[in-house]
């Protein structure tokens, strides 16, 4: 029922003559969705989720989470020879983003997280056991933030994949950073160290080296553009058309309240959340959502609280 390329496919997609797989799941899901269009919003999540109840993590997949909480070096190593470098799942229309394969089951979205390790636009390898991680990492995040800034996630389907709300996303990401630091194009530190002062709409003094901890976080959001995103101030977001001044009030706010705490609970297990990146959406029924993924690796910096304060001393 499915076909991946470049690796062994998991339990969790192969074995389509069972019931407790991700493929049956999502095919019970796509056909409750398909019957639930004429109705209202909230029933086609409803229906995905009835869909998905009886289904459990499958069971390559469910060990390989087990022993990564675990810390069970030798299951770890065994599990990590199924690799997930693409997917092909009978069920939607697909779309493959830079690391996700993403279905469109009509008013519900399945996110799959692949092993794919992309960087500067391109794939550069695949790394065992990385879209699981990953995932479980984003859905632990969307829980702890749930009482903070509602968000887009129904159920978890399974280590590698969430089921989702479709969401009308914003073409602005939000990225709130505690410290200057960075080395792309867009990064504050980049601009910072070639003169500028202004960044974004905020004012920055001089005499800042890189990684220094910022007074307050800050917001630098950047376009969402078919070319290259680009730095953008809040004044501009609402002049361009990019968001309503309405939306952007919201959004912002729900960034900064999840900054605060993500670095709150990072600091709880000894790290900093230096800084990160939000995505957001509208819901059918209006209400603005954190969609995408959440303060997981691939899309924030975390550095060792332990080890901050001496290494920038010593150079």
């Amino acid at each position: 029922a499915a076909h991946l390329r470049g690796g062994r496919a998991p339990a969790a997609i192969l074995r389509a003559a069972k019931p407790r797989n991700l493929i049956a799941s999502a095919r019970r899901l796509a056909s409750r969705c398909r019957s639930s269009r004429m109705a209202s919003a909230p029933t086609a999540p409803a229906a995905a989720t009835a869909a998905l109840s009886a289904t459990g993590p499958p069971p390559l997949a469910a060990s390989a989470a087990e022993a990564v909480s675990a810390g069970l070096t030798e299951k770890v190593a065994a599990a990590a020879g199924t690799r997930v470098p693409e997917t092909h799942l009978r069920v939607g229309h697909r779309y493959q983003g830079k690391v996700r394969d993403v279905y469109d089951l009509g008013d519900a979205v399945l996110f799959v997280a692949t092993d794919r390790l992309s960087a500067f636009d391109r794939s550069l390898a695949v790394v065992p056991l990385k879209g699981a991680v990953l995932n479980l990492i984003s859905h632990w995040w969307f829980e702890k933030l749930a009482g903070v800034v509602p968000n887009h996630v129904v159920r978890l389907a399974d280590p590698n994949a969430v089921l989702v709300q479709r969401c009308e996303v914003f073409p602005i990401e939000v990225v709130v950073r505690g410290f200057i630091t960075g080395t792309t194009s867009t990064s504050l530190w980049t601009h910072y160290r070639d003169g500028a002062r202004e960044f974004c709409g905020e004012t920055f003094p001089d005499g800042l080296r890189k990684n220094d901890r910022l007074s307050a976080a800050v917001l630098t959001p950047t376009t969402k553009e078919a070319e290259h995103d680009r730095p953008i101030s809040p004044a501009d977001i609402v002049k361009e058309g990019w968001m309503t001044q309405a939306d952007w009030d919201t959004v912002s706010a729900y960034a900064m309240a999840a900054f605060e705490a993500g670095q709150r609970i990072a600091a709880e297990h000894g790290l900093l959340l230096v800084d990160t990146k939000y995505e957001f959406g509208r819901a059918p029924d209006g209400t603005i959502c954190l969609v995408d993924e959440v303060h997981t690796p691939d899309s924030s910096r975390y550095w060792l609280a332990s080890t901050y304060e001496a290494r920038p001393a010593a150079g």
